[in-house]
């Protein structure tokens, strides 16, 4: 198929215009150098605008001429001073630092500063407060950097979509949010499915929710320590929890912990679990045999007076021998438990 092809006029603010021909495969980028060698205009002071929509440097002109059903380029040009800023913020690793030392006109100069939090959200910061308010702006540095929600206005921390962007990036970025959307379930269910621990910034009844703190825990356990009381007295909340993380048993409600089923599941995942059981649990011989079958490491944190009861010695040893070690010591000179555990001379 032959490139389609328009030819175009550009006019400036002076009244002058140019007649260009407009290929498919051409991008603004190439648009501007041909400008440049028809105008004598630097390329990166040129600013091309087609009906209300400003081209962009990867964007095909031609398919928004045709979409609009024109053939008119508006060319406005930049100050020098505005090009070498937007050229240093697309270059620079950290515009922010360079955006310190810049005049008051440019941090208000919304081109330069949206081309500064496309590359380093946190230049928000630096930006004029009429800019931190801008959505457009804000809604770039939160895609870039969550947390430059930080420095948005108090009217944009409550716009929900500038939100949602920044949560998905950055969970932590709830922390920085208005009250209502962290009471936001969505919202915040957005910010525990990208970062587990942003539960501690979630409204009290969205940390007992059990959608949103199973989100967050199944991610990291850890992050149970700021769901509810409610949620981690949950039972079969905490089953599913713990059978991905063993040691998240720490957290849970006190029946929770006596519980055979739960604190078994966390066992098999994790032998150090044992240790957040119930003293009820770790010190009963029914359960810790039953404990040691899915797991006999855990018999390293059964009641100390259970190392002296040899049926669970026995199964423990019996799964692996290194854990004759954790038996009292008149047990650990015992023939059959030396014979179950292979071991051909007495351990001391």
């Amino acid at each position: 198929m032959a490139p389609r092809c328009l030819e175009a006029e550009v006019s400036s603010l002076d009244g002058r215009s140019w007649s260009i021909s407009v290929a498919s495969e051409m991008t603004t980028m190439d648009l501007k150098r041909e400008l440049e060698e028809l105008v004598g205009i630097p390329h990166d002071q040129l600013r091309l605008v087609v009906g209300t929509t400003e081209l962009q440097g990867t964007d095909i002109p031609l398919d928004i001429l045709e979409a609009q059903d024109t053939a008119a380029i508006f060319m406005v040009m930049r100050s020098p001073e505005e090009a070498l800023w937007l050229k240093k913020m697309r270059e620079a690793p950290f515009p922010q630092d360079l955006l310190r030392t810049a005049s008051m006109e440019i941090r208000s100069n919304p081109e330069v500063i949206m081309a500064a939090v496309r590359r380093h959200g946190h230049s928000l910061k630096m930006a004029a407060e009429e800019l931190r308010d801008d959505r457009d702006i804000v809604l770039a540095a939160v895609q870039q950097t969550g947390a430059a929600l930080a420095y948005a206005s108090e009217h944009l921390r409550a716009d929900r979509a500038v939100v949602l962007a920044a949560v998905r990036q950055q969970g932590g970025a709830l922390q920085h949010a208005a009250e209502e959307l962290r009471s936001d379930r969505e919202v915040v269910l957005a910010a525990v499915a990208s970062q587990s621990q942003a539960l501690r910034h979630a409204s009290l009844e969205l940390r007992g929710d059990a959608e949103v703190v199973l989100t967050a825990a199944m991610r990291d356990g850890s992050a149970l320590e700021y769901a509810t009381q409610e949620a981690r007295s949950n039972r079969d909340l905490m089953l599913t929890i713990v059978g991905r993380h063993g040691f998240a048993l720490m957290y849970a409600g006190p029946d929770v912990k006596s519980d055979w089923d739960v604190v078994l599941r966390a066992i098999e995942k994790d032998c150090t679990a044992l240790k957040h059981a119930s003293e009820t649990l770790r010190s009963n011989p029914e359960f810790i045999c039953a404990a040691v079958s899915v797991n006999c490491f855990c018999i390293q944190h059964a009641a100390r007076a259970l190392r002296s009861h040899r049926d669970i010695i026995l199964e423990a040893v019996g799964q692996h021998s290194s854990t004759l070690q954790y038996a009292s010591p008149e047990l650990r000179n015992d023939r059959e438990i030396l014979h179950r555990a292979n071991v051909g001379t007495a351990v001391h």
